[in-house]
């Protein structure tokens, strides 16, 4: 079974962002899929950054995604406990999954401007996915829904962002280009989550 972490934060003061929206059509993909009996998909709203660790620790994620605001300087948007805006360091997200790299398969970082927080965890992770620049909701939610439907069809993680890169492509013209998939250590052409 893999489980698939979806974390979400959308701060005060930061513009709205359909999270649930992108939550429900991952979760409905999954569940139309081949292979939907491979996946479990557990999401998490409103994340501080005072909880990373503990809901990683609880759930064991082999997948993390992450939906939420990015910044120009590679930055992510957690939420601090009065639910103003965090920003997340991509050295300091590469030192968590550092820890977490027993489990951890893959990350999808599903945020704008966020290839250097990619790039930072890419040391320690098979395979992670950031975006390049700016990103409307629409084109964010049909990527991932693409992504993870390919890879619940039993594609490898290369194949499915292609297929996800080629839904965009379709779809929002232009976007197609903005998902870059960073390797880590490890073969894509071997890294599959669901067995065949």
């Amino acid at each position: 079974m893999i489980k698939i972490l979806f974390l979400a934060a959308n701060p005060r003061n930061t513009p709205k962002l359909e999270l649930q929206k992108e939550a429900k059509a991952i979760a409905a993909a999954l569940r139309r899929a081949k292979y939907s009996d491979h996946f479990e998909f557990v999401t998490e709203y409103a994340v501080r950054v005072s909880q990373l660790l503990g809901l990683l620790l609880e759930h064991k994620p082999h997948v993390v995604h992450f939906s939420g605001h990015g910044t120009g300087e590679g930055e992510i948007f957690l939420e601090d406990e009065a639910g103003s805006p965090h920003a997340v360091a991509p050295e300091a997200l590469g030192n968590t999954f550092a820890l977490f790299r027993e489990d951890v398969r893959l990350v999808v970082i599903n945020a704008c401007f966020s290839l250097p927080q990619a790039k930072a965890i890419a040391q320690h992770v098979p395979a992670v996915i950031g975006l390049t620049q700016e990103i409307k909701d629409p084109a964010a939610i049909a990527f991932a829904v693409a992504f993870y439907q390919a890879l619940a069809y039993g594609q490898d993680v290369q194949r499915a962002f292609g297929l996800a890169c080629n839904q965009l492509e379709h779809e929002y013209p232009g976007s197609q280009g903005v998902p870059k998939l960073v390797p880590g250590p490890t073969d894509l052409s071997r890294l599959w989550l669901a067995t065949k």
